[in-house]
């Protein structure tokens, strides 16, 4: 007799890659609320969205004065030094958009977790 697989609880899955998003940006107290089990997923998600934008928003202004900065530059290795910082927030604005998306995906109701099984390679 075969053991039967627990049913997959998608919920809970959504609730900790909520969690897991909210520990990701250091938001220990969405990341709390997204533990807690008597929350609803749709404040979560709703919560952490609000947050990350907020977020981005710091970022944006963040890259924005770098520029601005950079006009203004005449040193070198201050410009290159300038031109790395404007790379990594352009990649970290990026990342909170894609997380952003994955959020909207949450909000929706649509998991977008999928499992899929791959032959062995021989």
């Amino acid at each position: 007799m075969k053991d039967k697989v627990p049913p997959l609880d998608v919920c809970h899955l959504l609730s900790k890659a909520v969690a897991e998003l909210a520990e990701k940006y250091e938001l220990d107290l969405i990341a709390i609320d997204a533990r807690n089990a008597s929350a609803s997923l749709e404040r979560q998600v709703a919560n952490l969205k609000g947050a990350l934008l907020a977020y981005k928003g710091e970022q944006v202004r963040q890259r924005e004065e770098c520029f601005e900065e950079q006009l203004k530059m005449k040193d070198e290795k201050e410009l290159k030094s300038l031109k790395v910082d404007i790379h990594d927030l352009s990649d970290s604005i990026k990342d909170i958009q894609d997380d952003l998306q994955r959020l909207d995906i949450f909000a929706t109701g649509t998991p977008s977790m999928f499992i899929y099984i791959f032959p062995p390679c021989i």
